[in-house]
């Protein structure tokens, strides 16, 4: 599998794949649980390129594996994708966590993957000299410079707090982002969710005495809407910055749209809205009929023009 940017995306059979039938394309994600969200995006996308490859003529499937958001059960799951002669390539892992757990088996099995979505830098470093470790997604590092970039040349703190929600993700985003933008001389202030209580109150109560210009959260919708709404609650009015893990409809249903309103989030995606004309467009309406959701009302899809094998 190799990975074409841009463009329209094609799947052809490899010699890995079943002669004169269909080759198989695997997702691995969570589709339960609380990231699943970014798992049905990339899951849906990426049913929309499958359907593309058949329509032009490609035999080709796609197969899921639920990973619940636990790299134990990513693991658990990875036989019946391994051990299937027919899977020419993987869609995922979604996480960096599974991702990390994956890998040498991966590679063991010369199974080429590409994650929309698994940022963290080390991840080309799990096995040494692999050769199947695709992402098209900016490592948090490269994420980072930008955000900061931003933040530095934009919004012009005086002090920044950087929220973490404890993941991998979110802490790598997070610690990158503050590392870059203390370069130039902005102080910042790091703070973690407690991964067992996801308690917001310690974290608010410190944002409050620190009284800072902006806000950046690294993390997941999962606590970007509450901690939004609650800092709005007790007046807290610091710009608030986040990553493309927060970047999704439910984060203005659990805000509210008074307090979600100018809030800015950083993605390498295109948010298909409800009246996108073009290109994209097409692939909303496309992507609605297989689906039955329209995109605008997810998490931005990922996994379209991911696959060529």
């Amino acid at each position: 599998m190799a990975v074409e940017p841009g463009g329209t995306p094609t799947v052809t059979p490899s010699a890995g794949g079943n002669a004169g039938g269909a080759v198989k394309l695997a997702f691995i994600g969570p589709l339960s649980g609380a990231h699943s969200d970014l798992g049905f995006a990339v899951r849906d996308g990426a049913r929309v390129a499958v359907q593309q490859a058949k329509d032009s003529g490609v035999k080709v499937d796609l197969v899921e594996g639920d990973t619940q958001v636990d790299p134990a059960q990513a693991s658990a799951i990875k036989g019946r994708f391994i051990n299937d002669p027919g899977v020419v390539g993987v869609v995922g892992p979604s996480l960096s966590d599974e991702t990390r757990t994956l890998l040498p088996d991966l590679e063991a099995n010369n199974l080429a993957m590409v994650s929309a979505s698994a940022s963290d830098v080390a991840l080309p470093t799990v096995v040494p000299n692999e050769a199947v470790f695709h992402r098209v997604v900016p490592d948090d590092t490269a994420a980072a410079a930008g955000i900061a970039s931003y933040i530095v040349k934009e919004v012009k703190p005086h002090s920044v707090v950087y929220v973490n929600d404890s993941s991998d993700y979110g802490r790598g985003l997070a610690d990158a982002t503050m590392k870059a933008v203390a370069a130039t001389g902005i102080p910042g202030q790091p703070l973690t969710i407690d991964p067992n209580t996801q308690d917001l109150a310690p974290v608010l109560a410190n944002i409050k005495a620190a009284n800072p210009d902006l806000v950046f959260y690294g993390g997941y919708v999962s606590n970007a809407g509450a901690l939004v709404k609650r800092l709005r609650d007790i007046g807290v009015t610091a710009k608030f910055i986040s990553g493309e893990g927060a970047l999704d409809p439910g984060f203005v249903t659990t805000a509210g749209a008074p307090a979600a309103e100018g809030a800015i989030f950083a993605c390498s995606c295109r948010f298909p809205a409800a009246d996108a004309g073009g290109a994209l467009g097409r692939f909303a309406t496309q992507y609605a009929q297989i689906n039955k959701v329209h995109p605008s009302t997810r998490t931005p899809p990922r996994g379209t023009t991911r696959q060529t094998s």
